[in-house]
């Protein structure tokens, strides 16, 4: 595929983002390079962002717009691959944005002639009017080009919007999104991994990821705490039954987001909740060993001195601490 014949299908999910979504839609209207199509999945919003998709849908023909009952974000991600036409796929979220007017041009430049069928990139934290640095602190335009080094380098994460990925990678495994739970992201990008065959990273900062703490990613309970530890179990039974020479790759990435389970147990209110859960994640505490990301590999320090109890009540202080 030449470059400049590239085509992107750019897939936003909607729902009650009305005080944001202009500026996430302006961010990829505005793109010098123009072949792209941008598809909004209106997932049932209560608020006018279906009018605001419309309005837009009016004024660039690029735009696709579908209104659907509201069924979550995954469902809304995979209307959008079943309708996309374009050679890359995209995701961004509806309260996000791309940072300035050449993140397609730079993505062509990246890919070139290679052809790969994952590039990911950098980001930023956004928190109002602050923006945190760079989520991946490499330095200069460092690139990588296999898989083993994206993974050793600690850059292969469970977001779908770090990300672009060749629509026939969707179209050959089928791969779309577990709907009706929450993060979803983390097994996805798993399977994500052990389907692709080339992989690129480029350390350029492409998209502002809006902190809210209303937002789902923020919410803490048990249901959400269990959707995440199953999601870690589906990533486990997936590396077991693969032949894929990734198998022992991609045992970091799990690993990390073993940790974030641990974190996100400390965010429970009620003591028992929290006993039971370390009750029923205790057995996969190993997991931590894997990991290349040094605050997972110190709570794995902390934990073979004095145990997933004592860790989690460590970690639950610390957040206290913050907040």
């Amino acid at each position: 595929m030449m470059a400049d014949k590239m085509k992107f299908s750019i897939i936003i999910p909607v729902y009650n983002v009305e005080n944001y979504l202009d500026k996430c839609i302006q961010s990829v209207v505005s793109q010098t390079y123009t072949d792209f199509e941008l598809i909004l999945i209106d997932d049932g919003s209560t608020d006018s962002s279906g009018s605001i998709c419309e309005k837009w849908l009016i004024k660039d023909k690029r735009i696709i717009v579908i209104h659907q009952k509201n069924a979550g974000a995954a469902a809304a991600r995979n209307i959008g691959i079943k309708e996309s036409k374009g050679d890359y796929i995209i995701f961004l979220d509806s309260d996000d944005w791309w940072l300035n007017n050449k993140v397609l041009q730079t993505i062509v430049d990246s890919i070139g002639e290679r052809n790969v069928d994952v590039l990911s990139f950098n980001f930023r934290k956004s928190f109002g009017e602050k923006m945190a640095p760079p989520y991946f602190r490499q330095t200069g335009t460092i690139e990588y080009s296999s898989f083993e080094d994206i993974v050793q380098n600690d850059l292969w994460i469970s977001s779908p919007c770090n990300k672009v990925m060749a629509s026939r990678i969707f179209k050959k495994f089928n791969m779309f999104f577990d709907e009706g739970i929450t993060s979803e992201d983390i097994d996805w990008c798993l399977r994500l991994a052990i389907v692709s065959d080339t992989f690129m990273y480029c350390n350029v900062v492409v998209f502002a990821y809006r902190q809210i703490e209303s937002s789902t990613s923020h919410c803490t309970n048990v249901n959400s705490i269990f959707c995440l530890y199953n999601n870690i179990m589906k990533c486990i039974n997936i590396l077991d039954k693969t032949q894929s020479e990734k198998k022992e790759l991609l045992l970091p990435y799990v690993s990390y987001q073993y940790g974030t389970l641990l974190y996100a147990v400390t965010g429970l209110k009620n003591y028992s909740d929290i006993r039971l859960l370390i009750r029923t994640i205790d057995s996969y505490s190993y997991l931590l060993k894997y990991s290349k990301n040094k605050k997972i590999r110190m709570i794995n320090v902390v934990k073979r001195i004095f145990g997933l109890n004592i860790t989690v009540f460590l970690l639950w202080v610390m957040r206290k601490f913050k907040s």
